[in-house]
């Protein structure tokens, strides 16, 4: 949905856990990945990564400067777990 809303074209490459995902996007051998709040908030914070929104149809309350993807500029796009 992300890649087709965005224009984009993406391969998608299956992790065994978030934290390999930010292992690599750090590393710089993937681009962009997708992870919680949580698991990426300290990197964002030490300027490591970069958020680009939530998911969810609305802000986080645990992080409510942060747009949502839909307010970012990909009108439609949500997931929400």
């Amino acid at each position: 949905m992300f890649s087709h809303l965005a224009g984009v074209k993406l391969v998608h490459v299956p992790y065994k856990s978030g934290a390999a995902v930010i292992t690599d996007v750090l590393a710089g051998h993937i681009q962009i990945g997708f992870g919680t709040l949580l698991s990426t908030r300290s990197h964002v914070k030490a300027d490591r990564l970069r958020h680009l929104g939530v998911s969810a149809c609305e802000r986080s309350p645990a992080a409510p400067e942060l747009p949502t993807i839909a307010e970012s500029g990909l009108p439609g796009y949500e997931v929400d777990q």
